[in-house]
């Protein structure tokens, strides 16, 4: 078998030539963050069966954690594979590839996102599973938010932002350049007018990619870390938040699935929201 992906802007392709060996979907707030996501799920094939296909000048790395590194493409801002040598294994990312392994539990389900309600029969797991000899990143709490305010920002810190309206509508989009975007089975966004996404810090590290084809289809990320970021569109007065990189509870959770149409075929749908083919009317 051979199960090739790329990243949005196709210019770091790879393939995977055998079944993973795991398949795990992490909540933790730094997977969230990088994939823009409500979650990350990814899996893990040994070295040998993964290969890129093509050049990698493009990726690049940054260290999450002191176990961990992290790759990006500096295009375009997908999360991308990460082979990891001391395990003789790569962590590759389910989001960009249609087909392949479906999860076998939620991780770090103790740090899920307050706006998304865990669904799944799968086994969970407070953090990582009892027998993975890997230990928990400690976070530091948060002080309260300012009235009125839901705070956001990225993995590395340097980019802050602050929402003052409420996000509406709020979705998950399974469309196939969101789900090779964030490197995750779809995006969670909200919606807001412009005037209420604020960045306080950081604005200078933002960088977009937008697809040559699309009329408004634009990521935005951390240029050093990688994480999702706000999109502004003033010509349609309109702000595209991830609610992964919101550090605050933003008091709304997804209100339907749109695109199922291009769902990735490992993904299954477990709750109840309204499901739409493509966009909804």
């Amino acid at each position: 078998m051979s199960n090739e992906a790329c990243c949005l802007c196709g210019s770091v392709k790879w393939a995977v030539s055998s079944e993973p060996l795991q398949a795990f979907n992490c909540h933790c707030s730094i997977c969230r963050k990088a994939h823009g996501s409500a979650f990350g799920t990814y899996w893990f094939v040994p070295l040998d069966q993964f290969r890129w296909l093509g050049d990698t000048v493009s990726i690049v790395s940054y260290r999450s954690s002191p176990q961990i590194q992290r790759s990006f493409c500096g295009t375009c801002g997908s999360v991308l594979p990460q082979p990891v040598e001391s395990i003789n294994m790569c962590a590759v990312p389910g989001g960009p590839h249609d087909d392949g392994k479906r999860p076998q539990a939620e991780i770090f389900t103790r740090h899920k996102a307050p706006w998304f309600d865990l669904t799944s029969d799968l086994p969970r797991f407070d953090e990582y599973p009892p027998d993975s000899g890997m230990t928990p990143v400690p976070r530091e709490a948060l002080p309260a938010a300012p009235e009125g305010v839901v705070r956001g920002s990225c993995n590395c810190g340097e980019i802050r932002f602050h929402v003052t309206e409420t996000l509406n509508p709020v979705h998950n989009c399974h469309c196939s350049r969101c789900r090779r975007g964030r490197a995750a089975a779809h995006a969670s966004n909200g919606f807001a007018t412009v005037a209420a996404v604020r960045f306080v810090q950081g604005e200078e590290q933002l960088k977009s990619y937008k697809m040559p084809d699309a009329q408004y289809f634009t990521q935005v990320f951390c240029n050093i870390c990688g994480s999702k970021m706000p999109r502004m569109d003033p010509t349609r007065d309109l702000a595209v938040v991830p609610l992964s990189v919101l550090d605050d509870d933003p008091g709304v959770k997804p209100q339907r699935h749109i695109f199922v149409r291009d769902k990735a075929a490992w993904h299954v749908i477990s709750d109840d929201l309204p499901q739409f083919s493509a966009a909804p009317q």
